[in-house]
């Protein structure tokens, strides 16, 4: 079964991804997974 990704070129979308960038802390435990959150961002900020 696949799931569809939300589109991040949508402008809601993208709206909750940066609250959700913005509430992150140094002090932010992981959900799920073992990133910290600067490890996080440095995942995300990756360019392939």
């Amino acid at each position: 079964m696949k799931t569809e990704q939300p589109n991040i070129f949508q402008s809601e979308v993208c709206d909750q991804l940066v609250k959700r960038i913005n509430a992150s802390s140094g002090e932010s435990k992981p959900l799920w997974g073992s990133m910290n959150v600067c490890e996080m961002m440095a995942h995300c900020s990756l360019v392939f």
